[in-house]
């Protein structure tokens, strides 16, 4: 074989070598672009998600800095003694201390509810005149949802307290107590006979935020 003869086949199985490396660097090529393809496809999903996410907690935001913030706490009197009645009345808890929202009406006694959700109510009864039967009803619109009552012996004083937590949705609208399109429930106690001091506390977390509002 001629010396020119050996120099082409030399040629020839270098170009085939760079040939296979070419070949092979066009793979690694075509899987590196397939790998940031699927990458660029996560990213948007991705960012599709953050868009959404962004976009909900805009939304909560916006009912929350809409949502009326309710909450009061009122005592029954500074004059005294309240009762025997002959008839059920409502107590007018006129001492009021706080009444952030406008919800309750010392003038009535009646708190409404002006927007869903969970409430949580407390109440305490003190008499200190002796035999005497002390008795108030807690109401939820026109039901009926617990009672404290108490006797005072010769010692002189009783003392009770109760809590509890309502949960109001929209189709729990009062319907004989207040505007249906305004009110989401109507809270009011009744006293049965005499009371001399009693004391009324109420704090309500929306839905959306869970929180005690002050």
């Amino acid at each position: 074989m001629s010396s020119s003869e050996k120099q082409v086949e030399e040629l020839q199985r270098e170009n085939a070598d760079l040939l296979a490396r070419v070949t092979a660097s066009e793979n690694k090529s075509t899987d590196l672009l397939d790998r940031v393809t699927a990458s660029e496809k996560r990213s948007t999903a991705l960012e599709g998600r953050m868009n959404s996410s962004e976009k909900e907690v805009e939304e909560l935001q916006r009912e929350n800095a809409d949502r009326p913030q309710v909450a009061f706490s009122a005592g029954l009197t500074d004059s005294g003694s309240v009762g025997p009645f002959k008839t059920d009345i409502t107590l007018k808890f006129s001492k009021v201390f706080t009444n952030i929202g406008q919800a309750y009406s010392p003038t009535t006694g009646i708190f409404t509810a002006p927007v869903g959700g969970v409430y949580y109510f407390r109440f305490n009864m003190w008499e200190s005149r002796r035999s005497t039967y002390t008795s108030v009803v807690f109401y939820h619109n026109d039901q009926r949802m617990m009672r404290l009552s108490d006797y005072t012996d010769r010692s002189g004083v009783v003392s009770a307290s109760n809590s509890m937590v309502l949960s109001w949705r929209r189709e729990m609208l009062s319907t004989s107590f207040c505007p249906p399109t305004t009110a989401f429930g109507m809270i009011r106690i009744i006293a049965s006979f005499s009371v001399d001091f009693y004391s009324f506390h109420c704090k309500t977390t929306t839905v959306l935020s869970f929180n005690i509002t002050y």
